[in-house]
């Protein structure tokens, strides 16, 4: 089956596309996430890729939690690609994508996703064969508190996700704390969270994709604004 995955909760608009395997990935560093980017970004990779539009089953869509506008913007691409084609959309956590990604087995896996106002959304994840255990609900804490949180006990942590936010002075972090890759969401790694849940049908209705901003927003954007119009015909 072939996917499509999109991400926009960060710095960073990734797309992708997989049958199975990794057909094509591009990922562009981007303070504003605008919609036509995601369009120019999604035709290229079908282009690289040589897959018709049609041939897609499936969105693999990053929910967050990031960037309120981006998840926005993000959400209403998914919506309206996925409506036009008759196809499902596929909601992945951005911090279960960045722990899933990190590739450690024995520490602890602590995924941060910035959402803004030095605020960052926290979770930390047990390795397991094939996997990871999420070992806590998502939070969101002040960049100081993450760093205590890291401090409290000796355990060796990995962390991914926006830690260079946080850990400016990498000399002076302990060495029970390992800083690491990925450091941001790839549409790469939301594939490898979603598919199954693709190959077994099992995905919400439209109505029930629901974006996990865990703040508010510092401004809200109304809904026209995010959306631009579809055109998938050929001419």
């Amino acid at each position: 089956m072939k996917a499509l995955s999109i991400s926009t909760s960060s710095d960073f608009v990734s797309v992708a596309l997989h049958d199975k395997e990794l057909l094509s990935v591009n990922t562009i560093s981007s303070q504003k996430n605008h919609t036509e980017l995601i369009y120019e970004m999604i035709e290229g990779q079908l282009i690289n890729a040589e897959v018709d539009k049609e041939e897609i089953d499936g969105i693999v869509l990053d929910v967050g939690p990031g960037y309120y506008t981006g998840m926005r913007i993000g959400l209403s691409v998914a919506q309206g690609i996925a409506a036009g084609l008759g196809i499902p959309i596929i909601p992945v956590s951005s911090l279960d994508a960045l722990a899933l990604a990190s590739f450690t087995g024995h520490r602890t896996i602590f995924s941060i996703v910035d959402v803004k106002r030095d605020e960052y959304a926290i979770c930390s994840y047990k390795p397991v064969p094939g996997g990871v255990v999420k070992q806590m609900e998502p939070k969101v804490l002040k960049g100081k508190g993450i760093v205590d949180v890291f401090n409290e006990d000796r355990e060796k942590k990995l962390i991914v996700g926006s830690w260079s936010k946080i850990f400016k002075d990498k000399e002076n972090i302990d060495s029970h704390i390992k800083l690491a890759n990925p450091t941001y969401v790839s549409a790469e790694h939301l594939y490898n969270v979603g598919k199954d849940s693709l190959l077994k049908g099992q995905y919400p209705s439209y109505a029930d994709v629901v974006l996990n901003y865990m703040r508010e927003p510092d401004i809200t954007v109304p809904k026209e604004a995010l959306e631009k119009e579809i055109n998938w015909y050929d001419g």
